[in-house]
């Protein structure tokens, strides 16, 4: 099974950066990762978690783990000493601060090739004149070689996808934060 990661709202903070501080250390800093590697221009940035106008809580909930942007994974120090061997190989881990503490992004840099994914029948996904890659897109799950997590760039690379074991260990050590949408597999036989 592969899922889509998507932060949870409703029940958890919401992370952003502190702007000014990251464009004072990195002017040329953008957005868009376009899964390249940043470990070598990196400049550890302030982040924070706020309650965004989605949460639901009644008090200051902090995630493990979070989205931010384009898909770029959030870990605290346990989601990090949980993850950074698992998922190393695809991708580095950036080093921020939040009031003092440790964080990571994860900068996903794999990306599947066009023989892991069928599109055979997706759709393009257009919205104001803007092609948001497409949908419907089905996973050839037998394809991906024990990569734990990956981008699409059939989908712009806007998310990060995992599977089923980066799934299993997130709720068997208990870490908070994210939302796992199923995402349609195939075998490619």
């Amino acid at each position: 099974m592969v899922y889509q990661l998507d932060p949870d709202f409703e029940r958890f903070y919401s992370f952003d950066f502190d702007v000014d501080d990251l464009l004072e250390k990195m002017p040329r800093y953008s957005q868009r990762f376009r899964a390249k590697p940043r470990l070598s221009d990196w400049v550890e940035p302030e982040g924070r978690f706020y309650r965004s106008q989605s949460f639901s809580g009644n008090t200051k909930s902090v995630p493990d783990m979070s989205v931010w942007a384009l898909g770029n994974l959030i870990l605290n120090e346990r989601a990090y000493r949980v993850f950074s061997e698992y998922i190393d190989m695809a991708g580095e881990f950036l080093p921020l601060t939040v009031n003092g503490r440790a964080f990571y992004m994860f900068n996903t840099l794999k990306v599947l090739n066009g023989d892991q994914v069928d599109c055979s029948n997706a759709v393009d996904v257009i919205d104001s004149g803007v092609h948001f890659g497409k949908a419907g897109f089905n996973i050839l799950e037998d394809q991906l070689n024990k990569v734990e997590i990956f981008k699409l760039k059939e989908e712009k690379l806007v998310h990060s996808f995992v599977t089923k074991g980066f799934k299993s260990l997130c709720e068997d050590e208990g870490l908070t934060g994210l939302n796992f949408l199923q995402i349609n597999c195939i075998s490619s036989d």
